[in-house]
């Protein structure tokens, strides 16, 4: 008599593909922890960034001077009457030098960056993105050099 088998997985199957899967979850979750916090740096970054350049762009578009605040103390962004909290992971802080962008002495106050509708700026900065859990651990810094012509970048020292 033949014996037919039944579709379907055994017990054994099951168990090894659960526990591949654990394995594999083991493994990586402390690289995706990783990647979610150089996340949260970068978005940062870029949100610093973004502000700037929609000031700049502004300012020449609407031809009338525009003005971003960067509060070093709250890590809040201001521009039009609007606040945007950058995320609780970083810190930023501003350089003395903005050339130097491993200079992250200036810890509190406010960056006040003026674009004209020329497409200038008041100063040069730099914007320092820091890892709040561990200090000092620099993870970026936008920068803005050149007054003359207002050209943000984003940098990894």
């Amino acid at each position: 008599m033949l014996i037919r088998r039944r579709g379907g997985f055994a017990l054994i199957e099951m168990i090894v593909v659960v526990g591949l899967i654990s394995l594999l979850t083991y493994i990586g979750y402390p690289y995706y922890k990783v990647f979610m916090r150089n996340a949260a740096y970068r978005s940062a970054a870029r949100e610093v960034a973004s502000s700037m350049r929609t000031a700049r762009t502004e300012a020449i578009t609407q031809n009338r001077e525009q003005s971003l605040a960067i509060d070093l103390g709250s890590n809040q962004i201001r521009y039009r009457g609007s606040e945007k909290k950058v995320s609780s992971l970083v810190d930023l802080r501003a350089a003395s030098d903005p050339g130097d962008e491993t200079d992250c002495s200036q810890t509190d106050g406010e960056i006040t960056l003026r674009f004209y509708p020329n497409g200038t700026v008041n100063r040069a900065a730099s914007i320092c993105i820091l890892n709040k859990a561990k200090d000092p651990d620099h993870k970026f810094t936008t920068r803005l050099l050149s007054p003359t012509t207002g050209s943000v970048e984003v940098v990894r020292p």
